[in-house]
């Protein structure tokens, strides 16, 4: 089993040490209705040393949760029925 010091080293350039926080993140992710922007909090990983970054496992679930809910909050401001007819979506 690897040491602690071993553990929480930079694999990149291996001087920094590790350091875990939660960031804020904004993304755009394609839909129907086009690129919706969002905006999510994860664990990162950075490097003190180098500055190399990662998200945490299981950021995808949180990307996923924060799309869903801007998807939700664009359907009920502007509803389907109510998108001109000449509106195409962005992928078919």
């Amino acid at each position: 089993m690897p040491s602690e010091d071993k553990m929480n080293s930079c694999d990149f350039c291996g001087k920094g040490r590790i350091v875990k926080r939660k960031q804020n993140i904004s993304f755009r992710q394609m839909s129907d209705w086009g690129p919706i922007q969002c905006q999510a909090a994860v664990a990162v990983s950075v490097c003190d040393h180098c500055g190399t970054g990662s998200v945490e496992p299981g950021a995808d679930k949180i990307f996923d949760e924060a799309f869903r809910r801007q998807y939700a909050a664009l359907r009920t401001v502007v509803p389907l029925a109510s998108v001109s007819p000449a509106w195409q979506p962005a992928f078919r």
